[in-house]
């Protein structure tokens, strides 16, 4: 998996590229440490190339979501193909955390927070 990373205004987005596994969890963990201790906690996850998420990254995404959340910020998701959608939809992530078309509308909610 890759991760790239992208500042924007408001917020950072943090695109994954292949498949956020077991394997890949550690990297993803590492690059959201690194973006709040740099005080970073508007994220914007783009999954438009995520082609698989297992429960190891779901675990990674939900142990950094209250951390965000106790400094007033938090996470948004953009481009979920319907097989990652479904395990949200599945876990009930929909209804925790926004889901977005695009970066735009990323860009648009974090401007209201």
């Amino acid at each position: 998996m890759e991760i790239f990373i992208t500042s924007h205004l408001d917020f950072v987005s943090l695109q994954f590229v292949g498949e956020l596994d077991a394997l890949s969890s550690v990297q993803a963990d590492e690059a959201f440490r690194q973006l709040i201790e740099s005080g970073k906690f508007n994220i914007h996850l783009d999954f438009s190339a995520l082609e698989y998420i297992s429960s190891a990254g779901i675990g990674v995404i939900l142990s950094h979501q209250e951390e965000l959340s106790q400094n007033g910020k938090g996470m948004v998701f953009s481009g979920l193909s319907p097989k990652v959608l479904n395990v949200f939809q599945l876990l009930g992530l929909d209804k925790i955390f926004p889901i977005c078309e695009d970066v735009i509308q990323a860009e648009a909610y974090f401007a209201t927070k």
